[in-house]
């Protein structure tokens, strides 16, 4: 089993938000002992996708097909998902954009899954289950949510979460 991200790329380069994704991941997969793999969808040179060991992705699936070459939420979600059962996946981490935004539900619902929003920390490991304490009302609270689900998706709050390295070599 492992963790899968969806490296999400903008013109074949991969922004801040998803660099913090991954560093995001990594740090879950280390917590549930299994490696991370990232999922590419669209031409990225396969230096730059090899540069996504810095933050401790172990193994980068590329997927580059024309019908994919512009964003389309049931293309990009039919591909992560796919992806996601082959490596079976515990859970899918994505950067909290416009299009992580539009895969993440969908991709939830195609795996069974637990859907987390907006995380800006990792969540603690309680038997099969994920912990994550998260802010609500501007701040002025603090949330438990527990997933009770195989698999979870999580989309992390931009800017929440920072660059971490943790480098790794990638086989693309």
């Amino acid at each position: 089993s492992s963790v899968l991200l969806f490296a999400e790329n903008a013109n074949g380069k991969f922004k801040k938000a998803v660099l913090e994704a991954a560093g995001y991941a990594s740090e879950l997969a280390g917590k549930m002992g299994v490696e991370l793999h990232a999922v590419s969808i669209g031409n990225v040179a396969d230096d730059v996708l090899a540069a996504l060991g810095t933050y401790g992705v172990g193994k980068v699936h590329s997927i580059t097909d024309a019908g994919l070459n512009t964003f389309s939420d049931q293309g990009y979600t039919r591909a992560i998902a796919e992806v996601a059962k082959s490596i079976g996946a515990k859970a899918v981490v994505m950067a909290q954009s416009y299009n992580g935004k539009a895969v993440a539900p969908r991709v939830a619902v195609r795996l069974d899954a637990a859907m987390i929003s907006a995380a800006g920390n990792n969540p603690t490991i309680e038997g099969d289950s994920l912990v994550f304490q998260r802010g609500v009302n501007s701040g002025k609270g603090l949330e438990t949510v527990k997933t009770h689900r195989a698999t979870s998706v999580i989309t992390v709050k931009v800017n929440s979460y920072g660059l971490k390295e943790n480098p790794k070599t990638a086989t693309v």
